[in-house]
């Protein structure tokens, strides 16, 4: 049986690996799309690494404790954001036609803001949950951005098109 909303039987036949990524970044839409997942990466990356390390510094705790706030902090914001975003988008796209970019650009934004703000909060009470609200704006995009570049790939190329995204967005 056909997957619900996708014509298999008028599916082209999927090229070559060289043509499918050539045809895939085309797409204006595709290299804006793993140029932010890229970016985002690295400010993920970087509040992986450091912020274990700001809050011993800054509020005198120990690793493992530093370790266990910051860990939790991430994955809770990661789970609600993920979720959240993708809904949020999925919720406003009938009355929004771009609600996935929008969801995804405006939820970078936040992030960029409240992660600051929690980088200069003065205690640590203030400063998780400025940063679990940063986490999960950070987050949001995860679920808008994979459909957005779903929507701009022809069928027979969103497999290479997700590949490709993964493997620039960590490798980069």
């Amino acid at each position: 049986t056909p997957m619900h909303g996708l014509d298999t039987a008028n599916m082209s036949v999927a090229p070559p690996f060289a043509e499918a990524a050539r045809r895939i970044l085309r797409i204006p839409t595709m290299r804006v799309a793993l140029a932010a997942q890229t970016l985002n990466f690295f400010v993920l990356g970087a509040a992986v690494l450091w912020f274990p390390t700001l809050l011993q510094r800054r509020y005198a705790i120990s690793e493992s404790e530093a370790g266990l706030i910051s860990g939790g902090l991430l994955v809770g914001a990661g789970i609600i954001g993920t979720l959240g975003g993708g809904w949020l988008a999925d919720r406003l796209m009938p009355r929004i036609p771009s609600a996935r970019l929008l969801v995804t650009g405006l939820a970078f934004i936040a992030s960029a803001l409240l992660l600051v703000l929690s980088l200069g909060a003065p205690s640590l009470a203030l400063c998780a949950p400025i940063f679990f609200l940063g986490g999960i704006c950070l987050q949001a995009y995860n679920g808008p951005m994979s459909a957005l570049m779903q929507d701009v790939v022809a069928p027979e190329l969103r497999a290479v098109a997700v590949a490709i995204s993964l493997i620039v967005a960590h490798v980069l």
